[in-house]
């Protein structure tokens, strides 16, 4: 009779592709890592108002400060594509989430590192819900479990709603400790309307439950469409600070000119001074780390 190793053996993928570990027991994946260095999370209180944009942004500034190790940028959601796009990857050879398979949930963090596009020192890891299946959820678990464990910064792009995804949020607490030594930084990412207010309320505290030991500030967008809510005149910092009970570290615009180089598929190759000055400043807010909330 042949055993689950046996048949697992059939399933692996190739010696340098990512998935299984066949030296790991097949009685369980390894725990999460704890993670030390930084980890940044994006995520918008709405669609449309440039998530996926400033989550590469700040992984590229990452990358321009930061050392040898480089930066991983991730989309959380599998279902979303486009992040390899904002950064001209579409077209380059590598992994997206609907390549990774690991039938027994344990993914080598080192090969997947080495099999991800990358460009300037940010590997991405991003979704093509066109192409393909998305992972399987302990596939999507034992990815998180490899990303923990790469070094260098962790830029998160975790899409929009009034709460963080499940996953990204269980994996954040376990490998960056629910105590006060996180080395979580959440950014609120929010267009100063009502509705927007509102949603980011809900996510500020969803945040606060799921990391007590991050710092959760906010980014006001003044991108995206206009819609019923918008107050006149616009809130300024402090009263977005007041609503959602976060600080307010930043103002987001559209740059027509990115816009332009993003669709036309070169990537973030000419990113205008002020988007660098205010990319710049948030990296440094999180590559500090400090503890407890806002």
């Amino acid at each position: 009779m042949r055993t689950i190793s046996d048949y697992s053996q059939r399933l692996l993928p190739a010696a340098e592709e990512p998935g299984i570990d066949p030296d790991t027991p097949d009685n369980g994946r390894p725990p999460t890592p704890r993670r030390t260095e930084p980890v940044l999370v994006v995520v918008g209180t709405a669609g449309g108002v440039g998530t996926s944009t400033l989550a590469a942004l700040l992984a590229c500034q990452a990358a321009r400060s930061g050392g040898q190790a480089g930066v991983t940028l991730v989309g959380a959601d599998p279902d979303r594509g486009g992040l390899d796009m904002i950064l001209g990857l579409e077209e380059e050879p590598g992994l997206r989430w609907q390549d990774i398979r690991a039938p027994l949930g344990v993914v080598d963090a080192t090969t997947l590192a080495a099999r991800l596009p990358a460009a300037d020192g940010v590997r991405v890891l991003a979704g093509r819900p066109w192409s393909g299946h998305a992972p399987r959820p302990w596939e999507q678990d034992a990815v998180f479990d490899a990303l923990m464990g790469l070094p260098g910064p962790l830029v998160i792009d975790a899409g929009q709603g009034t709460r963080l995804p499940d996953r990204l949020a269980h994996f954040l607490g376990h490998s960056c400790g629910q105590a006060q030594d996180g080395a979580v930084t959440v950014l609120l990412l929010t267009a100063p309307c009502l509705a927007a207010l509102a949603a980011g309320r809900m996510l500020a505290e969803d945040c606060r439950r799921a990391l007590p030991g991050a710092r959760i500030a906010t980014v006001v967008s003044r991108i995206g469409p206009v819609v019923p809510g918008w107050s006149s005149p616009a809130p300024d910092d402090g009263q977005i600070a007041d609503a959602l009970g976060v600080p307010v570290i930043g103002r987001y615009r559209r740059f027509p000119r990115l816009t332009d180089q993003i669709e036309a598929g070169v990537g973030l190759w000419q990113v205008p001074r002020g988007l660098l000055r205010l990319c710049d400043r948030l990296v440094r807010r999180a590559a500090a780390c400090p503890a407890g909330g806002a």
